[in-house]
Parts: C-alpha cells; structure tokens; sequence
C-alpha cells in the first residue's frame, strides 16, 4: 500500500466548484472533470486490487482501511449523483462517471471482506 492515505480524499471541494461552475465554458469542465479522475485514480486503483491484499493486512490495518472507506463512500456517492444530474456530454464525463461509478460499486463489497 502507498505510503500516502489514498482513501482520505476530499471530494466535497469538487462538488462545490461544480455547483457554481459556468457551463458556458465546456473546456474548462473538461478539465476539472480530468482533475478529479486524477485526484480519485490511485484510490480507484487500489480499491481494485484490495481483494486480492486483505489476507496480508493485520487487523488494525484492515478495520483502519474499512474506516476510511466508509467515510469515503458518501463522498463518492454524492460526487456520482451531482454528476449524473448534469447534463454534460464528454469523454472526460464518461470517463469520471466510470470510475466514480465502479468506485461506488466496489466500496461495499471491500468494506464486507474487510469486517
């Protein structure tokens, strides 16, 4: 695992640009969409591969890491939700709406092999 805390993210600043973003701009929309699949990519990935690691974790590390998740999972979810509310069309979108979207699916499952 990185030495970072990759799930102590905080995604409510995201939710607050976009909530005052001018859509006239699409570019920069695109952009800010590529800076959150950036800020969210390292969690995305490990949340991936964390079935395959939870028997290598001691205790502390795996009720830490569920911790983390939990918390982290209505942040993803109301990231998700605002997104899907838009009506944006971009590769960029697609793009954020799939991992934020497998990320949501994914975090469950991992809290239940990790408890």
């Amino acid at each position: 695992m990185p030495a970072k805390n990759i799930f102590v993210l905080n995604l409510r600043k995201f939710i607050k640009t976009i909530n005052t973003f001018p859509f006239a701009s699409h570019p920069e929309f695109n952009f800010l969409l590529r800076d959150i699949t950036n800020y969210v990519y390292d969690a995305y990935e490990y949340i991936l591969d964390l079935p395959d690691e939870i028997e290598k974790l001691n205790p502390s590390k795996r009720k830490k890491l569920k911790e983390d998740l939990e918390k982290l999972l209505p942040q993803v979810t109301a990231l998700m939700d605002l997104l899907c509310s838009l009506d944006f069309d971009s590769k960029e979108m697609d793009r954020t709406q799939y991992i934020l979207g497998t990320m949501e699916e994914e975090i469950p499952e991992v809290i239940t092999l990790l408890s």
